[in-house]
C-alpha cells in the first residue's frame, strides 16, 4: 500500500516552520547546527521548510518545543495558510 501524502498540508507546515524561524531572526543553518548539537538529533529543518517528505509527530513536536510553540498554536497556524489558500 503506498503512503498517503497531503503535499497542501506538507507545505502549510513548511511554511509555518519558516515563518516561526525568520521570526526569530535565524539563519536555517544555525537553527540546524544548533538544534542538532544540543539535542543529539538530526532533523532536517530545510527539509520540513520545504515540505519535503513526510514527517513524524514527533518530528513536529520537537519542531515545536525548539521554537517555544504548542502544537495546538502551530497548527492553528497551519490551518490559517491552508484556509487562506497561501499553499
Amino acid at each position: 500500500m503506498a503512503q498517503y501524502r497531503n503535499k497542501a498540508l506538507l507545505k502549510a507546515i513548511g511554511l509555518v516552520a519558516k515563518e516561526l524561524r525568520q521570526s526569530k531572526k535565524l539563519s536555517l543553518e544555525s537553527v540546524t547546527n544548533d538544534y542538532n548539537l544540543k539535542n543529539d538529533h538530526n532533523l532536517h529543518f530545510a527539509r520540513i521548510e520545504q515540505g519535503n517528505g513526510n514527517m513524524t509527530v514527533s518530528t513536529l513536536s520537537l519542531l515545536c518545543r525548539y521554537y517555544d510553540i504548542s502544537l495546538t498554536d502551530f497548527f492553528r497556524k497551519v490551518d490559517a495558510v491552508l484556509q487562506a489558500g497561501k499553499v
